[in-house]
């Protein structure tokens, strides 16, 4: 049974992996032809070629498996990590597993936490993004990098630029200080978002 579940777990890696993949496929031609110069343009079409590449690999190892690459239910580039009706966190990286943990501890206070996984960050889906805003209508960004001028920065500046009127409460950020990164662990702790602090920016979005 046990070996049965890691079976099941490895191919929904591999599944994301492969929806991941084919979104670059489609998105990837687009930005070829949208590109400012020709080195640019090359670029994408060999990322393109690569891509591919992975894509008929991933094919190769689903057909091994006797399993269908198909049937995942999460959409897209984004990964619905897990559902829920009061707020919303939109974060990707080593912070997904912080934020499962903070939405399990609020998850026995009675409060149901949505996380989306984002899966690509060039490009990132927009679409999931501004659904889960929509439903919730609080939102907290939670991202790895300084808390200014890092990527989840650009993501909650749009959101509150293109969702405002859908917003019940500010956005959100929840992030690195800005400064470097210790290699002391103790430091490093201190100095990333940890689950704690995830915790403590739900509470707030929520008390607004």
């Amino acid at each position: 049974m046990a070996n049965e579940g890691l079976r099941d777990l490895y191919i929904d890696e591999l599944k994301d992996m492969y929806n991941a993949e084919n979104q670059l496929v489609k998105a990837l031609p687009k930005m070829a032809k949208a590109a400012s110069s020709d080195e640019l343009r090359q670029g994408f079409e060999q990322h393109l070629e690569q891509t591919r590449g992975h894509v008929q690999r991933l094919e190769q190892i689903f057909k091994s498996l006797d399993e269908s690459p198909k049937g995942k239910k999460c959409a897209g580039m984004e990964g619905l990590v897990k559902e829920g009706s009061e707020v919303s966190i939109v974060t990707f990286g080593a912070i997904v597993h912080r934020a499962e943990v903070a939405a399990a501890q609020l998850e026995r206070e009675g409060i149901s936490v949505e996380i989306i996984d984002l899966r690509s960050l060039s490009p990132y889906d927009w679409d999931a993004i501004a659904a889960t805003v929509r439903k919730n209508h609080r939102v907290i960004v939670a991202y790895e990098d300084m808390l200014s001028w890092g990527y989840g920065a650009e993501i909650a500046a749009r959101i509150a630029e293109d969702l405002f009127e859908e917003l019940d409460a500010p956005v959100k950020r929840v992030a690195a200080m800005d400064t470097f990164c210790a290699y002391q662990p103790k430091l490093e702790d201190e100095i990333l978002p940890q689950t704690d602090d995830i915790a403590a920016a739900l509470h707030q979005i929520l008390a607004y």
